[in-house]
Parts: structure tokens; C-alpha cells; sequence
């Protein structure tokens, strides 16, 4: 019996013991910490470490309010991988301190009103009261964005979070309703969606909690109280923009691709960036007469650009920048300039108006690509696996505004006929966020015979201007060695000079 008793005792002690343990391994809550490198933070919220990536303005003093602006991950990824969606270009320029944050395991918890293992909704809280207190923030300025599942996590933290953010825009996500369809305003919306998107569709869901990427819009018009017809727009690449406006600047958007599939529009992130820094209005308005873009130029000859001021008696000057210099001035409209690109550059310009030492920038760029002549536009492409509704044709209609996208695995390929041998000196590579961290660039005279010309083991992914020494061949093809995602390899573009 004393043996029974004194095994019940210590069960009991290593029971309670390993209870005080994890008690003291669960970790205390903490303040956000910005991490030396500038680059990343972290905190730890309801008992769990919180990370994410970062991006501060070049030049940050503090001495003027910036935008805080979140970019949220879609499922399974992480924040410093969605950074790659390029809101940093636009940051420095547009003063907006970047934050992409990390969902634990992949994973938000995108259901409104509902507190989660990971309270995520807490730890937006807590980031925001974070930063504020770290930067200069101005509290009419804060935003967030997100892709896919990130989407669907910016419709709730809009809804449980009222008075927060000044404009939301969800990509490829949708509102989780769950037993409150009211949004709650007021607050701007712009919400983008390809109609053939297979992952998340855009007409009614299965889930009845679940909102149609319509319906979604609609709640926030609602919300809102905007009672006004919508304007409808082209947009490039195919499909259209409907916008309705509410009082005191507020707007409610649907951006609607006709293709694009599951996947971050080549556009999204100027246009988003674009919303958020007219949210709300600003004292001018500055932008570039439509036309498609990026606009493919084949020589150094001047383009004309054409700035457009909403309101050009309150601007002295108007400047053309490109990478911080600014390489045309004018003073008088219309404001045309003339800039003459660089060969083998992908060039991202803006306009910016000054007025008395005050400055509005353009909420997009101007994009200008300069390649040699491209041999390989309306050339018959051939892949091995294409991803549903990516054929390798997209990769060499000049349009950096569709793409191809390979199987799932790493050996694939994307294989050009230029009809007839020629020289070949390069060949220019234009990725989407699935891009090559190995592979080759292969040329064939006969299609049977082939010689590697060029090799890299390191790819970084963007935009690639390739050269080596003159071939004679007919076929030219990229052989994907290893992927840098769990897809396939996805191109804007491939051209061959």
C-alpha cells in the first residue's frame, strides 16, 4: 500500500512538474522587435513567436508620416516570399512602411468574429499599435492587401476591425460571411479576380458561408451606403473595372481579368498601390495616359510619355524619375517628355508633381522594355507539361500580360521553332513568382542535336537579359533543372534576339 501510495505520489509530482514545464516553455507575450537587419520582426502573441518581413522607405527620418501598409501571403507561403510581389518599389517612393507578415503554418484564420488558436485577428492588433509606436504612422493611412487564402484574411480583418483601414484589397479571395453578411464601413474596396480562376471561382461557392467574388463587392457597396450606378472601364489585358463612388472620396471596386487564372495579376501591384495612395484623396493627382504596358521597344529611339496633372495650377514642375534621378523636367502642360530607354533594361518610371517644396508622385509606373528584335514573337512553342490554361504559346505573343506555367516538376522545358535557322546572341527571360533556380538555355539547328549555350544555378527569378556568343540554330529551349516553388515554371515571357 506505502509503494501503491508513493507511485500515485510521484505520478502525480511528474504530472504536475511537466504541466509547470510547458507552463514555463510557453512563452511570455511580447512587444513587436524590429530584428537588426531591418529586414524582419517579431513578436510573441497569445503564447506563440509571430514573424514577418518588412520594408521601411529609403531615407526614413521620421520627420513626415508614413502609409502602413500589410501584404498577406496566400496558403502555404510565407511573408518574405510574398515580398516578391514588388510593393517594395513603390514603398520608397509612396513613403509606405511595407509589412508582410507570417500566418503560423501557412495558415489564416480567415473566419470574422471568431477567435482562433493563433488569435490572428489579435496579432494584427498588436502589429499595428507595434509599429505605430516604432515609426511615424499616420492613422489614416493604414491598408492591407492579400492573395488567395491572404484574400480571404483581408475581408476579415476589414470586418473585425472597423476604423482601422482606410482601403482593403483582396486578390483572388473572398468574403467569409458566417451568419453576418453586413460589412462594416465606411472603408474603400478594390477587389481583383480573373473569371477563370479554377481554385478560387467567382460565382457562387459550394460553401454557403462563403460569398461570390460579386456578392463580396456588393456587401461593401452596401456598407458604404453608395446607392450610385458604377462606371465601367476596359482594363489591359482584357477584361473590365466596375466603380462605384461614395461620399467623401470612399470607393468600391471590382477589377475583373478575363484570364489569369489563381494567380497575383502582372498589374495588381501597381494598381493596388495605385488605390492606396489615393485612399484618401490627396491634394493632386498624377498619372500616364493609358496605353498597354509594359510597352516592348526594339531600339533606343525616344518614347513619348505623357504625364497627366489632375490639377496642373498646383504644380511648378513636373519630373519623369527613374531610380531616384530624374531624367525630364517641364513646367508647362501638356507634360510630354521624351525619354530615350537604355538596351536590355526592364525601365519602371513615374511622374511627380512639386509645388513649393511639397511633391505628389504618380500612383503607377511608366514600364518600357528595350530588347534587340525579339525572333521569337508569334513563333511555334511546344512544352512539355503546361499548367490548365497556360499553353507555352502565352510566353512569345509579346504580351508580358499572359504567361506559361509547366507541369509540377522539374524536369520540363519550353521549346521555340523560329520557323528557320538564325543567330542567336540571347535570349530575355521575364518570370512570374515559379521561376528557375537551375536550369539552361539549350539551341538545336535540327531539333534532335542540341548544344547548351548558357547555365545558371542560382536564378533569382524577375527579369533576365541573356547573352552569349553567336549560334546558329533554329530551335531555342529553356530546360528547367529545379523549381523554386512546389509548382511548375511559369514565364510572362521568353524572347530570343
Amino acid at each position: 500500500m506505502k509503494h501503491a501510495t508513493l507511485a500515485l505520489l510521484l505520478c502525480l509530482f511528474a504530472v504536475s512538474s511537466c504541466a509547470r514545464n510547458g507552463e514555463r516553455q510557453k512563452p511570455a507575450d511580447t512587444k513587436l522587435t524590429i530584428d537588426p537587419s531591418g529586414e524582419s520582426f517579431h513578436l510573441v502573441h497569445n503564447g506563440k513567436k509571430r514573424t514577418g518581413a518588412i520594408h521601411v522607405p529609403a531615407g526614413y527620418d521620421g520627420s513626415i508620416p508614413c502609409s502602413l501598409v500589410f501584404a498577406l501571403h496566400g496558403k502555404g507561403m510565407t511573408g518574405a516570399r510574398f515580398r516578391n510581389r514588388g510593393f517594395d518599389e513603390y514603398a520608397d517612393r509612396y513613403n509606405f512602411i511595407m509589412v508582410y507578415p507570417d500566418a503560423i503554418a501557412g495558415i489564416w484564420e480567415i473566419y470574422p468574429g471568431i477567435t482562433g488558436a493563433n488569435d490572428d485577428a489579435g496579432f494584427f492588433k498588436k502589429m499595428i499599435k507595434g509599429f505605430a509606436a516604432k515609426y511615424h504612422i499616420e492613422p489614416s493611412r493604414v491598408y492591407v492587401t492579400g492573395h488567395s487564402m491572404g484574400g480571404y484574411m483581408t475581408y476579415r480583418l476589414a470586418h473585425d476591425m472597423p476604423g482601422t483601414f482606410s482601403a482593403i484589397a483582396p486578390v483572388a479571395g473572398l468574403s467569409v460571411v458566417f451568419g453576418n453578411p453586413k460589412a462594416k464601413g465606411p472603408i474603400s474596396l478594390l477587389h481583383l479576380h480573373a473569371a477563370d480562376d479554377w481554385t478560387v471561382r467567382v460565382g457562387s461557392q459550394a460553401d454557403t458561408d462563403v460569398s461570390s467574388a460579386r456578392d463580396s463587392v456588393l456587401e461593401w457597396k452596401m456598407a458604404n451606403g453608395i446607392d450610385t450606378a458604377f462606371r465601367e472601364e476596359a482594363i489591359a489585358g482584357g477584361g473590365m473595372q466596375k466603380t462605384w463612388y461614395g461620399k467623401d472620396g470612399v470607393e468600391v471596386a471590382y477589377r475583373l481579368y478575363g484570364h489569369g487564372g489563381h494567380n497575383w495579376p502582372s498589374d495588381a501591384t501597381r494598381v493596388i498601390a495605385d488605390f492606396f495612395y489615393g485612399h484618401p484623396a490627396r491634394g493632386n493627382r498624377v498619372s500616364f495616359r493609358e496605353e498597354a504596358q509594359p510597352l516592348l521597344v526594339t531600339s533606343t529611339d525616344a518614347v513619348r510619355i505623357e504625364a497627366l496633372v489632375e490639377h496642373p495650377e498646383n504644380a511648378d514642375t513636373v519630373e519623369l524619375v527613374r531610380r531616384g534621378e530624374v531624367v525630364g523636367s517641364l513646367t508647362q502642360p501638356p507634360y510630354v517628355f521624351e525619354y530615350r530607354p537604355l538596351m536590355n533594361t526592364y525601365a519602371s518610371l513615374y511622374a511627380r508633381a512639386r509645388r513649393k517644396g511639397s511633391a505628389v508622385s504618380s500612383g503607377d509606373f511608366f514600364r518600357i522594355v528595350a530588347t534587340p528584335e525579339n525572333l521569337a514573337q508569334d513563333a511555334r512553342a511546344v512544352s512539355g507539361e503546361s499548367e490548365q490554361a497556360l499553353p507555352p504559346s502565352n510566353a512569345v505573343d509579346g504580351d508580358l500580360n499572359t504567361r506559361w506555367g509547366s507541369g509540377f516538376s522539374d524536369d520540363q522545358y519550353l521549346q521555340i521553332d523560329l520557323r528557320e535557322t538564325r543567330t542567336v546572341r540571347g535570349v530575355s527571360l521575364f518570370w512570374e513568382d515559379a521561376y528557375a533556380v537551375s536550369y539552361a538555355i539549350e539551341v538545336s539547328v535540327d531539333g534532335a542535336g542540341w548544344k547548351r549555350v548558357f547555365g545558371r544555378d542560382n536564378g533569382t527569378g524577375g527579369n533576365e537579359f541573356i547573352g552569349f556568343p553567336p549560334e546558329q540554330a533554329r530551335f531555342v529551349r529553356l530546360r528547367g533543372v529545379k523549381r523554386s516553388t512546389p509548382y511548375g515554371y511559369s514565364l510572362w515571357e521568353m524572347m530570343v534576339h
